[in-house]
């Protein structure tokens, strides 16, 4: 197999890379969700009481890593920094490898990220089961998806898009 592509696929593909790397940078530091605590028809005491406490907070994936290596969860910490950096990242650097004739893929480094593509989207799966957490909690707690899980959503299916017009097409 040899990676044969018009100029115009190549374009697009290297376009869209681009655009994926700028989306996955803006995704690791703008806010993923707010959540708002809810306590039911407590909640505006609360509010009055320990407004602290009942503070809309909003998280980053960078800050939500830092979060848990401060707060003593260096395993959690790390393992988010294996699946929602280091295994993107490695993703990306391949694909654009792939982009200007350099294939990774069939390195020892391309077999372990192929091998891991999948769990490269966890976090995905930890929003989606906080979300439903928070949603069936009793009390009304009110979470909200911001910018940052848009732009990882875009860097996901730009770098799918791109990884389709990279794919090595037969003779």
């Amino acid at each position: 197999m040899s990676l044969e592509l018009k100029g115009s696929s190549l374009s697009m593909a290297r376009f869209s890379l681009a655009v994926a790397c700028f989306c996955f940078g803006l995704a690791l530091g703008l806010p993923v969700f707010s959540l708002t605590p809810g306590v039911g028809e407590l909640t505006g005491w609360l509010r009055l009481l320990k407004p602290d406490q009942m503070a809309t907070t909003t998280q980053s994936l960078l800050g939500g890593i830092r979060l848990l290596w401060v707060d003593g969860n260096p395993f959690l910490a790390c393992i988010l920094i294996t699946f929602c950096l280091i295994l993107p990242i490695s993703k990306f650097l391949i694909l654009w490898g792939e982009a200007y004739g350099m294939p990774l893929s069939g390195s020892i480094w391309g077999r372990f990220c192929r091998a891991t593509a999948p769990y490269a989207m966890v976090e995905v799966f930890v929003l989606a089961l906080l979300v439903m957490v928070v949603k069936g909690l009793p009390g009304g707690s009110l979470i909200v998806i911001q910018t940052g899980a848009w732009c990882f959503t875009g860097s996901v299916l730009l770098s799918l898009f791109a990884a389709q017009l990279l794919k090595p097409r037969r003779d």
